[in-house]
């Protein structure tokens, strides 16, 4: 069993709790990164609905990049591969557990289950959420989406 987790500090903060009640380390992975938003970074959320492209991100995530940034395909790729590469070679029966952010999870899901990535918006991640996903022979189930435990 391992774990996994993005660099950025509000990840590993998430992660540290698991990491220390399992003793295990926490293994970073660049692949579970955030999307980087580019230009968008010091705007904020309710000041980017204002924005021209703000009706493509929403509608056709699939044609948008951030100004010097990344696209959501980039993105999703990135996420999904960094899953594949986790899941390889897993021992039966063995688990990961990965702590990453709210766009690149629901990108990981809608890529690894077959979703098409235009409809990856209409996926809610709440913050500290648990999703799972079951791999077997290259082949995701998801077994539970943004559950909440209290």
């Amino acid at each position: 069993n391992q774990i996994f987790s993005s660099p950025l500090e509000r990840a590993l903060e998430t992660a540290t709790p698991t990491a220390n009640m399992l003793g295990m380390e926490i293994n970073i992975n660049v692949g579970l990164l955030e999307t980087d938003i580019g230009d968008y970074e010091d705007k904020l959320i309710s000041k980017l609905a204002d924005l021209p492209e703000w009706q493509i991100l929403q509608k056709t995530p699939s044609k948008f990049t951030f100004p010097q940034g990344e696209s959501f395909v980039s993105s999703q790729e990135r996420i999904t591969n960094a899953i594949k590469d986790i899941c390889t070679g897993l021992e039966k029966k063995e688990q990961v557990i990965c702590f990453s952010h709210s766009d690149p999870i629901k990108l990981a899901v809608a890529g690894l289950i077959g979703l098409p990535l235009d409809n990856f918006q209409n996926l809610i991640i709440q913050p500290a959420s648990i999703t799972t996903l079951f791999c077997k022979d290259s082949q995701y189930l998801l077994v539970n989406f943004n559950q909440i435990v209290y």
